[in-house]
């Protein structure tokens, strides 16, 4: 099993759902252990092919304490072995691909590939899923309800359903592929907005890796010139005949 209690040898599965053992488990037992990592997160998203590393199994109960030694808010997490999140990885690709839109599945899929091979460098232990501060934002009873349902969604990917849409996908980067804003289009490039969308689902650069990631490919490049395109397009249309003279 790959989830936190058969990791780490706490009582049990229920017991790391319903009682705070993480921050014993992990100050005692993995802080010191390399090759364990955290799931790349922004103030903003989760990081979109991520989410295929985890299962309903992986969820951890979690609860800090503030400085003055009160317990804050409590929430859930996600705990997976590095060795299971690669097979869920691998035997998930064509499902988050799914997710992609059409004109960027073929330039993705070999991004998803390389970035699974990227991953299981990073992460040769396991792998958590931390989401306190985007929770600090959006509540933790609203975060971790909210969290649960897209661990499901994945879930009802994997078992054919076909019920599940982008948007369902809120606290991820999913959402923000193929799509500009206004005032993006306005004033960046192609190659800032593929930026933008490969950081929504990876994560930025690695230091320790030269090359990664790498760079992107006429496909992207196009479709981020047509979604440009077609975004002033809108913007020409909806904007008023007098500021044409400003």
């Amino acid at each position: 099993m790959g989830n936190f209690a058969a990791l780490v040898g706490c009582p049990s599965k229920e017991a790391a759902q319903s009682e705070n053992l993480w921050g014993q488990y992990w100050d005692e037992t993995l802080s010191d252990n390399k090759g364990w990592g955290p799931v790349w997160l922004s103030k903003y998203c989760i990081g979109g092919f991520w989410m295929a590393c985890f299962s309903s199994e992986d969820e951890i109960f979690i609860q800090r304490k503030y400085n003055d030694g009160e317990d804050a808010p409590k929430f859930i997490g996600y705990f997976v072995s590095a060795v299971t999140a690669v097979e869920r990885l691998k035997r998930r690709k064509s499902l988050m691909m799914t997710l992609v839109p059409e004109p960027l599945r073929a330039p993705y899929s070999d991004l998803y590939e390389n970035w699974v091979t990227v991953f299981q460098i990073q992460f040769r232990q396991g792998v958590f899923l931390d989401c306190d501060d985007l929770f600090d934002m959006i509540g933790e009873e609203e975060g971790s309800t909210a969290l649960r349902e897209h661990i499901s969604l994945v879930e009802a990917l994997e078992a054919g359903s076909t019920e599940v849409d982008l948007i369902d996908f809120g606290l991820t980067g999913l959402i923000f592929l193929g799509v500009v804003t206004e005032a993006s289009a306005e004033s960046s490039s192609p190659e800032v907005i593929v930026d933008k969308w490969r950081y929504s689902l990876i994560g930025g650069p690695i230091p320790e890796l030269s090359n990664w990631p790498p760079r992107p490919n006429e496909a992207e490049m196009e479709f981020a010139r047509q979604v440009i395109s077609e975004m002033k397009q809108k913007i020409s249309s909806e904007k008023p005949w007098w500021k044409f003279w400003l």
